[in-house]
């Protein structure tokens, strides 16, 4: 297709085109070489998506829920289901069916051995910027992709540069990105099976490789981390539970990992969250989770059949390298049944699944529970995040 016959000055045309979608957006890059340009350059695609991120009506932010079914028809192989929803205020999500299929069909086209297998345990989804990070784990020769749906790129990691034989178990990972560099990173934390100390390895999408990073924080081989932690401004932060001498009972603790410096730290739960004061003997389930850009403890009462259940609730205050305190917010509850938090979709509504299978969004202000037209969710497999479609670009570039 030949130029427009109208040009515009370069500068009023990326006003215009930095506040139209990213889908419409794929199909106008093919109207002019001069669109081509603009909306395949790397500093549009970031400034398009800083764009949408701060406008709350352009805003494109979803919910990704991952999460395990036993396929009884294919030799009871466990298979990786993906459902994607916009607005939870919505009778029926607007975004939901066009982006299952969109992130499905990418699936469908992977070489299975690149992105599941049946060791559910060890398959974890992350996102950041728009880009979805599916991490296999390394144990089972797994490899690992990371995915944008909106433009159709994919791009798998190279093999872990570490032998196998010198790692005992993977203890976490997190996906997450780089400001300062400019570059998406994914860190994992293994267990070494001689001497029993824990070190860890960071990919760099620029560079396409791994490199060893130095933990400085005391882990031991008996550190495994609990959920899949989450990021927040710039900083994964993972739940780690330490085994002790004393049969069913852990330490708890939290793991801090900053993609810019490289470098981790840790910190001790809230006072307040511990039982009896001893975080030892306390089996309360407990996740964090972003919530109003900050990171968020939550402690969900043990299950006890007929009887209410209640979530505590701590919320991180500004975080520097060591330097952190909690804020104690109310309690949320009573819940007739047990429910396990997965997400906050906003401030005041918390994504949550309940002991039926069925994902529901709670309401902190109002105190009401919704269900949400999605199918059955396994508590024990489903992980969430949230997703946002964006132009980023997951493809080498020379």
């Amino acid at each position: 297709m030949g130029e427009l016959s109208c040009e515009l000055p370069d500068e009023l045309m990326r006003k215009i085109l930095v506040k139209v979608s990213a889908e419409s957006l794929v199909r106008f890059k093919w109207v002019s070489k001069s669109w081509h340009g603009f909306i395949t350059d790397p500093s549009f695609a970031y400034n398009h998506l800083v764009h949408h991120n701060n406008d709350t009506v352009l805003s494109s932010t979803s919910i990704l829920l991952s999460w395990f079914s036993v396929d009884f028809a294919g030799h009871n192989k466990i298979k990786p289901i993906l459902s994607l929803f916009s607005n939870p205020e919505a009778v029926y999500p607007t975004d939901f069916l066009n982006l299952f299929h969109s992130i499905t069909d990418f699936f469908d086209h992977l070489p299975r051995t690149y992105y599941w297998d049946e060791m559910y345990d060890y398959y974890r989804t992350y996102h950041c910027n728009g880009i979805i990070c599916i991490a296999q784990n390394y144990m089972d020769k797994g490899k690992s992709v990371l995915i944008n749906p909106v433009i159709r790129e994919t791009r798998i990691l190279p093999e872990s540069t570490i032998p196998l034989r010198h790692i005992l178990k993977t203890h976490g990972e997190g996906f997450g990105y780089d400001l300062n560099a400019n570059d998406f990173k994914l860190v994992r934390i293994f267990g070494r099976n001689r001497n029993f100390k824990c070190f860890a390895e960071l990919y760099s999408m620029n560079s396409d490789s791994w490199k060893r990073i130095k933990i400085d924080v005391k882990l031991d081989d008996t550190c495994f981390h609990h959920g899949k932690g989450v990021l927040c401004k710039g900083v994964f932060y993972w739940l780690m539970m330490l085994l002790t001498p004393f049969p069913d009972f852990e330490y708890q603790t939290i793991l801090s990992f900053d993609m810019s410096n490289e470098e981790f730290h840790s910190m001790p739960l809230p006072v307040d969250a511990m039982r009896n004061g001893d975080f030892m003997f306390d089996k309360r389930e407990k996740c964090l989770v972003e919530w109003n850009k900050s990171v968020a403890m939550l402690v969900v009462d043990e299950y006890k059949e007929n009887l209410p259940c209640y979530i505590q609730m701590f919320v991180m205050d500004d975080y520097n390298g060591g330097e952190y305190s909690w804020t104690t917010h109310p309690t949320i509850g009573p819940l007739e049944t047990y429910h396990f938090p997965l997400i906050f979709s906003s401030t005041d509504e918390l994504i949550m699944v309940n002991s039926d299978k069925g994902v529901v969004s709670y309401n902190l202000k109002t105190q009401t529970l919704r269900g949400l037209p999605l199918p059955e969710v396994d508590m024990g497999t489903c992980l969430s995040n949230f997703y946002v479609k964006s132009l980023i670009s997951v493809e080498k570039r020379d």
